[in-house]
């Protein structure tokens, strides 16, 4: 999985985003099986990019048949990761 956390890392930056906060969560048992799987590795990343990049993002995250599921979305105006 290192790989893939690489890939989306370096593709984030490589479009002007910036990285503010990245978490591994490592191997979690998942709520419910998705594709006969039962476990999966989760990872967090907190950017600012422009509010274009995300649909990019998300097709590349469509496109790549390690990502089971995913979730994005924008904070507020202002806000930031305590919020």
């Amino acid at each position: 999985m290192k790989e893939a956390v690489d890939k989306y890392r370096d593709f984030i930056v490589a479009d002007g985003g910036e990285i503010v906060w990245e978490e591994d969560w490592g191997l979690k048992k998942l709520a419910y099986p998705i594709q006969k799987k039962t476990t999966g590795f989760y990872h967090l990343f907190e950017f600012r990019a422009d509010s274009s990049f995300v649909a990019k993002l998300e097709t590349q995250y469509r496109r790549d048949e390690r990502i089971i599921r995913f979730l994005t979305f924008a904070y507020g105006q202002g806000c930031h990761r305590l919020c």
